[in-house]
Formats: structure tokens, sequence, C-alpha cells
């Protein structure tokens, strides 16, 4: 079949696929020199070389075997294969489109495929080319298309070599066997055992025609500048390398296969001679045993055992079986009767004799009664040794059959003729091994057995009870390739001519891969040496091409450049120049060849830099320049420089002229413009960063949560601010009587530190207050009188409302027009410093009034509630107790009754008053609600609480409340105690249980404390 000749030649398939994309190395190497839209090539040719190796390397693993670590190396090669081939479609897609993902793909897809270690070695090597192989490969062949419809030349190379990375792609969805699916079905076993071909040589046909049509490539995309004798050349290289290697290959295959078939030859000429040596050598031991049988069972003296059974006669019989077992060491003479029950045995005195025992189920008793020759090869039930049993029949005087002599061969002596350096196997028809030069092996299967077969073989008691563990996978046949104990070896099989038994000898396959090995070698190392030359000529013509497409456009930069260039010899003489520099000197070129310029340049400091030049130095020169050939004066900028030898001999130089007459006027005029733009660029630098000043202190000052945080920004920013000028900052006292200077900067300000507002005119006025120098304004009267005439006085009002002011000194400092700009900026400043403390004071009012009670002045119920809960967390974690006090006042509705709600009023803040002066600073004073009040004391113990519970009782009657001249009657109040954590676990269950033992004293009979039951 097809089939199993591609499996004899996989080692060639290996090479050939090998060696097909270690081609694309070079020739990417070519296409990389060449001007193509795609420029990933070094990325292609890096996948080739590295896919080419690994392939090579499968070679050596199929032919000499493996390991782990090397299958592990080999999978790692072949991913980073594949990372190339990534890369390749990546960089040529984003270098076509100016667009696609960063290398980032690359980590991503390459930690995809590392997820297929979870199911082993087979498991990544699949997983890989399903990711790596098979996306890379897709990816590649859009990019190879994308690049056909962009180029000019090469369109149609470019699509076949789509179609072939196409094509490549698809392949790699064929893996090796993995225990998944779709790698456990499509596979490369399955793909072979339904097409008849390998993948590995599709895919390297695949390789071919990609090469194949990159060849194309390279040859169209020579630039059409290029000589038609180069395009030609290269067309002879392009045929004669795909023929030289083609037929390399060919006769590779032959060396190949002529190099194993003779190793193969000579492996099965070495296993005939041994087949034939063991065929007769057994042969010969077993006629011997059968003889010896034959003889046994004639001797005069078994007859009398068999026919009188006295002791006399089976002491006899015993002394003639021992004769007979001593000429055959180990072997066991013995003596059966017609019911095969053993009467005599030459192993009588041994634990494993056969006397008394019956083997009437061995087919060589049935044989001997039956008048013929008996042989067997069996496991002795008794002896539990392997042996060879030869039997014949015992007749009387009439010629009836009697007994049975039988003669058990041990196989130990037979089993060190094996040769050493080979496996040999006798088996029987079933295959199981009766001999072999591996004891170990002796009584196992030589390939997996049957159920059925293996019941028989236990019924039949031949081999014993098993298991007959295979040695091989599956059944040998002559010349068949096979694996044994993981080497690959091959077999031969002769059969005997008696019980369809078999000889199998295994001869190692090294001597046939070696072989193969040296064909392949030899024909890799024929490519390799042709593939070399083709590239060094590829590159010649290459580098041929590219040198004259150089100079073609070198002379036409040369002559279209729009500065002047000249080229002169070691001495200083002109011997090339452009159209441009006989403009610029205003002289024909003709006249400018053969000019000496050391000798004839009139211009001192020109001469001096072509000199310069000469020594290997640049030279350079920018100046006005009058032309000795053309008579015309222009302004010039020049730079010579000379060429030197390896030796640093002085060849000679190229020298540059630039006509810099416009642009001279140009950079006159552009330095003008500059030293205004700076001026201009350093004023809106420097307003800029007052803006951000400016707007740094708007953020500070709103983020502020006291006046005191806005003055200390506000002191903080004013001196960068106004860096120049003395000032200082005044707020309205509380009665807004008086401004007072919160802070000053600079110099003496030469002002009071407080006065009154109608001292200063900004102030009254309401709005800024500029002086400019003296007789220029009034003077405010909080100025000294030598205080400086310019000053600024600038009100901070917010919704109507004077706060404060900011004042400036030193304004004549300033250039003309930076008044107006601090005016400006100083009321960008004073409005936001006015709103910011607005807002505080807004903010402060609002927040007293959210936790205070209006008529006592205590904090209210809402913020007893936020404190209680944080002042119990506070003193958990301090293991320190917490004490509260509830009061309330004793017959205050009768109080109001009498009285008055007003004179109740009145009586609750007095009372609030007093309780302030009764508490420490770190205790919370609450109107709990109605007549109610709290007291919380954190870290007080009971005794501290109830004392001061009991003084406060005391007191409270002893207050004097007046209330519109009348002096109201006094008062007694009623206080609970409750302690945390004695009485409750929360604030909640404690006020709870200050509350209880408050209405406890209520019930008792008013005017007094009660502390809390425990456990309230």
């Amino acid at each position: 079949m097809i089939a199993d000749f591609f499996r004899s030649q996989m080692d060639y398939i290996f090479f050939f696929y090998g060696l097909a994309f270690i081609l694309l190395a070079p020739i990417c190497q070519i296409l990389k020199r060449r001007p193509q839209p795609q420029s990933a090539w070094v990325w292609l040719g890096a996948f080739g070389a590295a896919h080419g190796v690994n392939a090579l390397l499968g070679l050596l693993t199929l032919s000499l075997g493996s390991d782990t670590a090397f299958d592990l190396a080999r999978l790692v090669l072949a991913a980073g294969s594949f990372v190339f081939l990534v890369e390749f479609g990546r960089a040529g897609t984003f270098t076509l489109r100016g667009r696609g993902p960063g290398r980032w793909i690359l980590a991503a897809l390459l930690g995809v495929s590392l997820g297929g270690f979870f199911a082993g070695l087979s498991g990544f090597a699949a997983v890989s080319r399903y990711v790596l192989g098979f996306g890379g490969g897709l990816w590649a062949a859009g990019t190879l298309y994308l690049a056909s419809k962009v180029t000019g030349a090469g369109r149609r190379a470019f699509q076949g070599a789509a179609l072939g990375m196409l094509g490549y792609a698809l392949t790699n969805l064929v893996v090796a066997p993995a225990p998944f699916f779709p790698a456990a079905q499509l596979n490369s076993e399955s793909f072979l055992a339904l097409t008849g071909l390998p993948i590995q040589l599709v895919t390297g046909l695949l390789a071919l025609w990609l090469s194949a049509c990159l060849v194309l490539l390279a040859q169209a995309s020579l630039p059409h500048e290029t000589e038609r004798r180069i395009r030609v050349w290269g067309k002879i290289l392009m045929f004669g390398g795909v023929v030289t290697v083609t037929t390399l290959l060919v006769a590779g295959w032959f060396t190949t296969q002529y190099f194993g078939d003779a190793a193969f030859k000579e492996i099965r000429t070495t296993q005939e001679s041994h087949t034939k040596i063991l065929y007769r050598f057994m042969s010969d031991k077993m006629e011997e045993a059968e003889h010896l049988a034959y003889t046994m069972a004639g001797s005069p003296w078994l007859l009398p055992a068999l026919e009188h059974r006295d002791t006399q006669t089976i002491e006899q019989a015993n002394s003639i079986l021992d004769r007979f077992s001593l000429t055959l060491p180990g072997s066991v003479c013995y003596l059966m009767d017609l019911h095969a029950l053993t009467i005599a045995s030459s192993n009588r005195q041994r634990a494993d004799s056969f006397v008394g025992k019956a083997f009437n189920f061995r087919p060589y008793f049935q044989d001997a009664v039956n008048g013929g020759v008996g042989r067997y090869w069996a496991l002795g039930t008794t002896s539990k040794e392997l042996g060879f049993y030869a039997s014949y029949p015992v007749r009387d005087r009439a010629g009836q059959i009697v007994g049975v002599a039988v003669f058990k061969r041990p196989i130990g002596e037979m089993e060190g003729f094996f040769p050493a350096n080979t496996r040999g196997f006798v088996i029987d028809s079933h295959g199981v091994v009766i001999m072999a030069n591996r004891p170990e092996m002796v009584l196992q299967s030589l390939w997996p057995l049957s159920r059925e077969t293996k019941e028989k073989l236990q019924a039949s008691r031949q081999f014993g009870p098993g298991p007959f563990t295979p040695i091989l996978a599956r059944e040998p046949a002559d010349r068949a390739e096979l694996l044994f104990q993981g080497t690959r070896q091959l077999a031969m099989r002769q059969p005997f001519p008696w019980e369809d038994w078999s000889i199998v000898i295994l001869s190692s396959f090294r001597p046939i891969v070696l072989g193969r090995l040296m064909g392949i070698a030899v024909t890799l190392l024929s490519c390799f040496v042709v593939i070399g030359l083709i590239t060094i000529i590829g590159l010649t013509i290459d580098t041929t091409a590219r040198i004259q497409n150089s100079e073609s456009r070198y002379r036409l930069v040369f002559e279209n450049t729009p500065v002047g260039i000249l080229q002169f010899d070691k001495t200083g003489t002109i011997t090339d120049c452009n159209e441009k520099f006989a403009e610029i000197i205003g002289a024909p070129k003709e006249k400018v060849i053969r000019f000496n310029m050391p000798r004839q340049l009139k211009n001192e400091k020109l001469r001096e830099a072509v000199l310069a030049s000469m020594k290997g130095q640049v030279g350079f020169y920018e100046g006005d320049y009058w032309s000795v050939v053309g008579g015309k004066t222009t302004s010039v900028r020049a730079i010579f420089q000379g060429i030197l030898s390896p030796d640093d001999e002085f060849l000679g130089g190229v020298g540059i002229f630039e006509d810099i007459t416009e642009r001279k006027r140009a950079e006159e005029a552009l330095q003008k413009s500059n030293a205004q733009l700076q001026t201009m660029v350093a004023e809106a630098n420097r307003r800029n960063q007052e803006i951000s000043l400016i707007n740094q202190l708007s953020e500070l000052m709103q983020a502020c949560l006291s006046i005191n945080e806005t003055y200390s920004i506000i002191t903080r920013f004013a001196p960068e601010l106004f860096p120049a000028l003395s000032g200082g900052f005044f707020m309205l006292n509380q009665d807004n009587n008086l401004l007072e200077a919160i802070s000053m900067w600079g110099g003496p300000l030469g002002s009071a530190s407080v006065f009154a507002p109608d001292d200063c005119l900004g102030i009254q006025r309401g709005r800024a207050y500029l002086v400019e120098g003296v007789g220029q304004g009034m003077q405010c009267r909080h100025l000294h009188e030598a205080a400086s005439p310019n000053y600024l006085c600038l009100p901070l009002i917010a919704q109507g409302e004077t706060l404060g002011m900011l004042h400036f000194q030193g304004l004549r400092e300033l250039i003309p027009g930076e008044i107006d700009w601090l005016q400006s900026r100083a009321k960008t400043v004073a409005d936001h410093v006015a709103l910011a403390l607005t807002n505080i004071k807004l903010r402060e009012t609002l927040q007293h009034q959210a936790i205070h009670d209006p008529l006592t002045g205590l904090f209210n119920r809402r913020y007893l509630d936020e404190t209680m809960v944080r002042e119990i967390h506070r003193v958990q974690r301090k293991g320190a107790p917490l004490g509260v006090i509830m009061l309330d006042l004793d017959y205050f509705k009768p109080f109001n009754d009498t009285f008055g709600h007003e004179a109740g009023d009145t009586l609750l803040r007095a009372l609030g008053e007093f309780l302030l002066t009764q508490v420490r600073q770190e205790d919370v004073a609450c109107r709990y609600g109605g007549e109610e009040f709290v007291l919380i004391m954190p870290e007080a113990s009971l005794d501290v609480v109830k004392a001061r519970a009991e003084e406060i009782r005391e007191k409270v009657p002893q207050l004097q409340v007046l209330h519109r001249g009348q002096l109201l009657e006094s008062i007694t109040v009623s206080l609970g105690v409750a302690m945390f954590p004695d009485h409750g676990a929360t604030g909640e269950d404690v006020l709870r249980a200050a509350d209880d033992a408050m209405y406890q004293a209520k019930r008792e009979g008013r005017n007094r404390g009660v502390v809390a039951e425990s456990g309230v």
C-alpha cells in the first residue's frame, strides 16, 4: 500500500520537509533588501529557519529516538517558529495598513498555547499548532494577499504565496494525536490512513510552493533601472537553482534508499544465519531427547515393573531411569502405566517427585498410548520448570502397549545459544514464548492474546496459569519494523516444520537508520552547498543591481540638488560639479572644471577651508565670495570634506556651496521677530504663572474649614502674587468698628496695623482706591506721613458686606502698563478672598445652628446621637468607662402654667448656662428634649459620675433666675446615672438605662439621683 511505502520513507520526508522550510531563510534575506511594501521578511525567514531545524530534529527523533527533555526542546523551538510567523503577519499588517495590535498579541497567544500543558507535551504541541500555527498562518496569508493589493510588481507572486501560506495554515489543523477533541480524531495518523499521504509531505510541498513564489517575487521586484543582463542572470539563477536542488533531492532519495537497503540486507543475512543455526541446534536437541525416550522404552527392565510392580522390579526400573537421566544433566526420566500414573522416576528422591502423579491430561501421554512418539513443550505442574517432553510406548512381549516412557529435557541449556546482540524468541502457535535469550520473558506472550486464547491456554495447563503479559504491541510479521522497549527493531519470523512454532529474531534498526542518515546527510550537505552558492550569487546580483540603481539615483540627486556640489582631487583641482554650483559662482560648468582652488582662490579664508579638508579635517567658510571665474559676489556657506584611504592617505574631497544671500536677510528679520516674541512669551509666562497661583489660592480657600486657615493661605500666597510690592491684609473685627492687620509682607508698610474703617478711602467708597504719586489724590488717614505716595487700597466686599481690605505700596517700581494689570490681578484676588471668607462664615453659622439648641446654647439631640456613637467607640478601644447623667426639671409643667412659657424658657436658658459651668472640657452637655438634659462624661468612673450628679442636684435649687425683674421660684431636678459598659452595650442602651433611672428617681419622690440597675 502507498501508506506503508510512505511510512518506510518518513525519515526522508522529514528531511524534505525541513529543507523546504529552510529555503525560506535565504530567499527572505534577499527580499529583505528589496524596496517592497511588505518589509517584515526577516520574521518569515526566521520562521522558516526555526521550523526547518525543528523538522530536522524530528528526523533525528524518528531515527535515533528521544527523551522528554529533547521533546520539550523541540516543542519550544516549534512554538518559537510559530511566534515568528505571527510576528510576520502582525508586522506586515502594521506596515501595510499603519495600524494593528502591538506585540502584546504574541504574549496573549503564547499564554493560551501554554494551557495545552494540562494535557501533557502532546497537548501543548496540538494547542500551539491550533493557536499559533493555524492563526499565524492565516494572518501571514492575509498579509501577503494585502501586499498584492498595494504593490505594482510581483502581484501574482504575492497571491501565489498567499495561497501557499493559506494551505500551510490548514495543515496545522492536522496535529500529532492528543487526548482531546479534535486532535484525537483529526491527526497525522488518521490523515495518513485516510489519504495515504503523510501530512509532513503535504506541508513540505506547500513550503516548496511558497519558496518558488517568493523567488518569483524576488525576480519581479528588481528595480526597473536594473540592466537587462542582470535580470537575465537572475532568471538563470532562479531556474538553475530549482533544477539543481530538485536533482539533488531525487539523487539523495536513491542514495538514502541504497544505503538503507544495504544495511537491511546485512541485518537479514545475520538473522537468517542465526535462525538456521538455532533451528539445527533445537532439532538436534529434540531428536536426541526423542532417541533417548525410544531407547529407554525398549529397555527390558521397565516391562517387569509395569507387569509386577513389586519392590524389586520397581527398583530395577528406577536404576535404569537414573542411568538415562545422567546422560543429559538436569533431565528427568519417568515411567507411567496406562492410567498415566507414574510408578518410577529419576527424581523420586526430590520434593517435586513425579512418583504417584498422574499426567493423563498431557498430550505427550496420549500420543504414546496411541502408539506414536510424543513431543511436547510445557511447564511442569509438579516441578514448575519448563522443558521438552519426549515420550514413547512400552510394549510387552506380545507387542501390546502396557506403559509409557518419558524423557523430560530442561530448556535452560538451550536458552544460552541465542545470539547476545539480538532479541531471540521461540514461540508456539499462540505466541507464547518457549525460549528466549532473556529468561524473564519466557512464558510471556510475544503479542497481546485474545481472551479466548488465554482461557484455552489456562485450561490446558501447558504453560501454567499465565497471565501471559505481552512483550510487543502487535504480532510481528517477517521483515516488519516494530518497537521493542522503546527502540526500533527489524523482525525476522521463520516457522518450524513442526507444531506450528516460529523463531522470531529482533535486530536493532540502528544500522539501517545510520545508513539512511548517511544518505540524508550527504544530500543535506550537497543542498546546503548549492543553496549557499545560489544565495551568495543572488545577493551579488542584488548588490550589483542596487549599486547601479544607487549610481543612477546619485547622479539624479547630484544634478538636481538645490545646493552647489563640487568634487576635487588630491591637488585640490575641481574634477566635477553640478549646475547649481556653476549658477552660484556665475560661470559655465566648463570653466569651473580643472580650477585649482589652493592656487587660484583669492579669498584667503575660503582657501584655508579647502586646505583644511585636504588635511583630513572639515573645512568651513561663511561670508561673501567673489568668483574669480565668474566675477560675481555672493554670500555663501561652504563646507569641504576630505576623503581618506584606510591608511589615512588623502584621495580627494567634496565641497558644498549654498547661496545664503536671501537667508541672511531673513535671519536678520527673524532675529528681530524672535526678540519681540521672547519678550511676549516671557510676559505671557509670567501672567500664566500669576493666573495659576490665583487658581491655586482659590482652590485652597474653597477647601478651608475655618477663617484662620484662610488667613494663613492668603498670608502665604500674597508675597508670590505680588513679589515686587509691599502689602498688608486687614480684616474687620467682630464689632465691625476696627480694621486689624492679619499679615504684612515686603518692606515696611507705612500703615497703622489697627484703624477705623473710615480712615480708608477705599472702604468708604466701596471700591479700589489708587494713588499713583504726590498730588494725585487724597491720602488715607491710616497711612503714616512718611509712607509711600504710591499705593492701592482694595476693599474685600461680598454680597454687599465689607469684610476687610488689601493694601499695596511700592507702585512706583512698576513699568508702564503694569498698574492696570496690578489692579486687575488684585481685584481678582480680592473677589476670591471675599467670596471664600463669606462662604466659610456662612458654613460656620449653619454648622453651629445644626448642632446647637437655639434656646439654651447647648448641643442638641442630633449632636448627642452622633457624639454618643463616637465616644462609645473611643472608650471601647481604650478599655475605659463612660458615664451618662440624664436630668429632668421637677414640676416644670405647673411652673409653666403659673409663670408662663416665656418664664419657662428663661429658666431653661439659665439651667443651660449653669450646666456649662459643671462639665469638664471633654464632657458634652446636651438638651435632650423639653426640660430633659444629658451630660456625657467619657473616661469617668461611676463614683465620679455619681458625685457630679449629686453636686448638680444640690446646686440647681440655689440658682437665682430673674424674669422681667422678678425672681423666679427655685427648682429641683431628678437625675438618672448609667455607665458604659455596665448598663448597656450601646449608646442607645446606656441612654435608656439613664432615662429609666431618672424616672425611678421621680417615682421615689423627685429631687434625687438614682443609679441604673446592673443588666439594664
